[in-house]
């Protein structure tokens, strides 16, 4: 059985924490689709402190019968945001409010072919956060995409994310179970 972790490292964590009690400003892409809430490669979000910019990319990674490109998500401090302001590729949708929490979104997935279990992969694949009185995603589009999928709703439970289960076709002779779980930054920093 092949077994594969995409997780965000320590830096990674540690940037997110740093926008923990400051407040939103926005977040935005070169490429964003306001009317579709999606932008590809890189988007970022500001803050009125930090800054972080997200990058999805794709990676070698040999989970099924030969190696094959999946999305991996990587997040950095400071956001180069010059291009999308001169695009419109700019979201102000509850600017102002101050981020209380932050969640990452993993994902787990197993696959079973023949009744024996042929790979087990868990990734971090969006953050969530929790804002005053609202909650904003940031998820992969895809499992073989580059495409960010935002969603923002006014609670946590009404926001659109990513499931990767809904990206593996079971059959006769494969099957795939798994699930996400909403994690709290601090309990990953603890």
């Amino acid at each position: 059985m092949k077994t594969e972790s995409v997780l965000f490292s320590r830096d990674e964590l540690l940037a997110l924490l740093a926008l923990v009690g400051e407040s939103w400003r926005c977040y935005g892409s070169e490429d964003l689709a306001p009317e579709l809430d999606i932008a590809t490669f890189t988007m970022f979000v500001e803050t009125t402190g930090p800054s972080l910019t997200f990058q999805s990319e794709l990676e070698i990674l040999d989970l099924e019968e030969e190696p094959d490109e999946y999305t991996v998500l990587h997040i950095t401090s400071g956001a180069d945001s010059k291009a999308a302001r001169s695009r419109g590729g700019m979201n102000f949708v509850y600017g102002g409010r101050n981020i209380q929490q932050i969640f990452i979104q993993r994902n787990h997935i197993t696959e079973e072919v023949d009744g024996s279990t042929t790979f087990d992969y868990t990734s971090d694949d969006g953050v969530i956060f929790q804002l005053d009185d609202a909650a904003v995603a940031i998820t992969k589009g895809g499992i073989w995409t580059c495409d960010f999928q935002i969603s923002t709703e006014p609670t946590i439970e009404q926001l659109d994310v990513y499931d990767a289960v809904d990206e593996w076709d079971a059959d006769l002779q494969y099957r795939y179970a798994g699930g996400q779980t909403l994690i709290p930054l601090a309990d990953l920093l603890a």
